[in-house]
């Protein structure tokens, strides 16, 4: 295998390649165009009207991203509405999610900002969290790579 193409398939693309020969291209999106005005600006002078067109090329980690928090919505909304009425949680998979949202708030939130506080940031910590949570696991299928770890994502997440 040429060491050129050995990372292809984790990288960002306009296109998905799946492992068992189906190839997917993803559209670019027209989305009109933005009209700018003429301005008469005193140090510069008169500026003539401009278009610009608006495009939107869909990638691979846009759709990867999409489909995480469409994920990231199906588990969370059940899980919420099961625990709403501070019942205790039944069932294996509402567990598993119950102890790691309380983990996050007594072990890493709530002595990193302070009680008050860090319950006020708990829903905006969670969600960042199982969103890395979750691009990270799609990097271990073998045709989607992580979305996090391109720079645009990390540097958006920061």
């Amino acid at each position: 295998m040429d060491i050129a193409v050995a990372g292809e398939h984790v990288k960002d693309a306009t296109s998905f390649h799946f492992p068992f020969g189906y190839h997917v291209e993803l559209p670019m999106l027209d989305c009109g165009s933005l009209r700018l005005g003429a301005v008469d600006l005193p140090l510069l002078g008169h500026i003539p009207a401009v278009e610009i067109p608006l495009r939107l090329q869909l990638t691979k980690f846009m759709v990867l991203e999409l489909i995480v928090a469409v994920l990231m919505l199906l588990i969370f909304i059940p899980l919420a509405w099961r625990l709403r009425g501070g019942r205790p949680p039944e069932g294996r998979l509402v567990t598993f999610f119950d102890v790691i949202l309380c983990y996050i708030r007594d072990q890493v939130a709530r002595p990193a900002i302070g009680k008050h506080e860090a319950d006020r940031y708990l829903p905006f910590l969670w969600t960042l969290f199982f969103f890395i949570l979750f691009c990270n696991l799609m990097g271990l299928l073998p045709w989607a790579g992580s979305p996090t770890g391109t720079l645009s994502v990390t540097g958006a997440l920061a």
